[in-house]
């Protein structure tokens, strides 16, 4: 479950949102992503879009019913993203095969998906982060300014995982070094288009759609959505370790960023800032998935070099 801060009539919430369920989902589908780019590129939209039907279902949940206690919205959110996922996975029927019970088969693929499952919840914690550590570094509007930024930087990760999930199926049959390239490349290019919309078109949009003055704030909002591109696309590269023997680094990517994270907000005090912050993660995760390029790739049985 990701939790983000969202403001809502002047007043924030921390809603639940199955951000590591539909990762999670997905890591445990890689079937459905070697169907090609196109089938896997609709299936993150899909799951996507659950993913902000569930974040309004709870919102206008807790809008209409202030006295539910935040535990109990947490617990709503929780067994919604697992009964998602798991009404998900049952409905395909490519995963259920052979003679086994569907029960065994579905307990053999936890099992085989346990690191890229454990990857998909430690880069939820990484990416929440930020949100985590606003109340402790800002306050008052220049808090709900920044929290406004970080929402609007989740579309810079989106933007980012569906690169990577057009480049799945190629690079999991043929990692060559034209294809890795290919990828890297794409990443560089959008990371640079985000940067030119960040500094030149979402302050002002943003200030204009959540009513703050972008003379005062709108350098706030362009450091961190500046910031966050890098943080994102570091992110991104790491989903490189999918694809090899050692699947159990990708989650210590996020591990040693997250880590980083925190000491240097607590090592900085005052000085540390959230672009800083951002921009160092961002940056130890894209040098940590270096490695990532020379393992040994692990094609998905029955995928072909066409996608």
């Amino acid at each position: 479950v990701e939790f983000r801060v969202v403001e809502c009539h002047g007043r924030f919430f921390c809603a639940p949102v199955p951000y590591a369920a539909a990762n999670f989902a997905r890591a445990l589908l890689p079937s459905n992503l070697s169907r090609g780019a196109g089938a896997a590129s609709t299936l993150y939209a899909g799951l996507q879009v659950c993913k902000l039907v569930l974040l309004l279902l709870v919102l206008g949940i807790v809008e209409t019913l202030t006295s539910i206690p935040p535990e109990l919205v947490i617990l709503i959110g929780a067994i919604l993203a697992f009964v998602g996922t798991a009404a998900f996975m049952l409905a395909q029927p490519r995963l259920w095969h052979g003679h086994d019970s569907t029960t065994m088969q579905i307990t053999r693929l936890f099992g085989e998906a346990t690191w890229l499952g454990l990857a998909a919840v430690l880069c939820a914690v990484v990416t929440n982060l930020p949100r985590i550590h606003l109340p402790l570094m800002l306050s008052g509007d220049e808090l709900g300014v920044a929290g406004i930024a970080l929402t609007i930087s989740t579309f810079f990760g989106m933007a980012f995982y569906t690169a990577w999930i057009r480049h799945f199926s190629r690079l999991a049959v043929n990692a060559t070094s034209r294809a890795l390239s290919a990828f890297v490349i794409e990443i560089v290019v959008l990371g640079l288009v985000f940067v030119a919309v960040a500094t030149w078109i979402l302050p002002p949009l943003a200030a204009w759609i959540f009513d703050f003055e972008v003379a005062r704030f709108g350098d706030q909002v362009r450091g961190i959505l500046i910031a966050a591109v890098v943080f994102f696309a570091g992110m991104s590269l790491a989903n490189l370790y999918k694809l090899g023997q050692y699947q159990s680094l990708e989650g210590l990517v996020y591990v040693v960023a997250g880590a980083v994270f925190v000491a240097l907000h607590f090592a900085g005090g005052d000085r540390a800032t959230v672009p800083d912050l951002l921009v160092a993660a961002g940056a130890v995760m894209a040098a940590l998935s270096l490695p990532a390029f020379r393992v040994r790739r692990i094609a998905p049985a029955g995928a072909s070099p066409d996608g």
